[in-house]
């Protein structure tokens, strides 16, 4: 057993974290302040003087920001592709460069606390990733438009949960659904039940500025730890759609959306999911079980689904035949 101690000024002196499975699975919890200014949108030589203003730029990754990947081919559609938490945005790249191969423009996107400053991730709140991911978005509706083509969403762990919100607060604002469809890569959207545990830690105990240490692999993770602030934000968008409203879930039930997850997923309930989609009459929803149990990561994650050597060859070959085939792309699969 792995017993963690945390001391909180004079009130609490000690408390015993959780047994060493459930602590290595919330350390790399999904894997895991403003827009940057990589991104880089066709007709668009200046960005807003706000856009590129941040006081953590300067600690920025250059490989870890927003950033427009164009296709070579007849362009097809327009992708918004979101990573998970404490997930370098760099680990969709895989991902991506299969929607560049369909004939897909994707902007991948950097949450703030994702793109290279750990002090920018000691300081998250919720409505940062709410305005971001709206901003996000209004970039890639423009260029959906811009070209006369679809616009779909593509998301990992709780980068789904990020999109989920911003669906809702646009049906609230009264806006058209533009999205045409949605892949959910291990969406974090039914999480198991100890995960509940550590929420009331983390939600009542622990100082948001501190960084809990990550067990997911280093050439995924954002950073060695993830912030309690990071934590904090993502249990609130977990409870706010705890359950869907009934706009919300008119309008995802007319999205085609596909979900590729491992029932085996160490943070994510598999059942619950199917059971919240058959709950909610989302029928044009569909999940297909992956197995990743052929991954060549020097440790096998379930809940990691990101490239070839996370999933293994054959599964790796079978989730792009399948995202393919759901995109329409029938005989560009790879």
């Amino acid at each position: 057993m792995d017993i963690r101690c945390f001391f909180v000024k004079n009130k609490i002196q000690m408390i015993f974290f959780y047994p060493f499975k459930y602590f290595f699975i919330f350390g790399f919890l999904l894997f895991g302040k403003e827009i940057a200014s990589s991104i880089n949108l066709i007709e668009e030589k200046k960005w807003p003087k706000k856009i590129n203003e941040s006081p953590y730029k300067k600690d920025y990754d250059p490989e870890e920001l927003n950033e427009w990947f164009s296709t070579a081919k007849t362009k097809k559609g327009v992708v918004l592709s979101l990573h998970g938490l404490n997930n370098r945005p760099s680990s969709m790249n895989s991902l991506i460069h299969f929607f560049n191969s369909q004939g897909l423009d994707v902007l991948r996107g950097a949450l703030s606390g994702h793109r290279g400053s750990l002090e920018e991730g000691k300081i998250i709140l919720l409505k940062d990733w709410e305005r971001e991911v709206k901003d996000l978005y209004n970039l890639a509706l423009k260029k959906a438009h811009q070209f006369k083509v679809p616009l779909y969403l593509n998301c990992y762990s709780m980068g789904c949960l990020v999109l989920v919100d911003l669906l809702e607060s646009l049906d609230k604002g009264g806006y058209e659904n533009h999205v045409r469809k949605i892949l959910f890569i291990s969406p974090a959207l039914k999480v198991r039940g100890p995960l509940l545990f550590f929420y009331q830690i983390v939600d009542t105990i622990l100082p948001s500025g501190w960084i809990l240490p990550s067990f997911n692999l280093k050439e995924y993770r954002s950073q060695d730890g993830t912030s309690v602030a990071s934590y904090q934000a993502f249990f609130k968008l977990l409870k706010k759609h705890k359950g869907p409203s009934l706009s919300l879930k008119k309008k995802l039930a007319i999205i085609p959306s596909l979900i590729l997850m491992n029932p085996e997923d160490e943070l994510l309930s598999f059942s619950d999911l199917k059971n919240f989609i058959k709950d909610n009459g989302l029928k044009s929803w569909k999940m297909i079980p992956i197995d990743n149990s052929k991954s060549k990561n020097s440790k096998k994650i379930s809940h990691l689904l990101l490239d070839e050597k996370s999933v293994g060859h054959h599964e790796w070959k079978r989730m792009k035949k399948e995202m393919a085939n759901f995109l329409g792309f029938k005989k560009d699969a790879l």
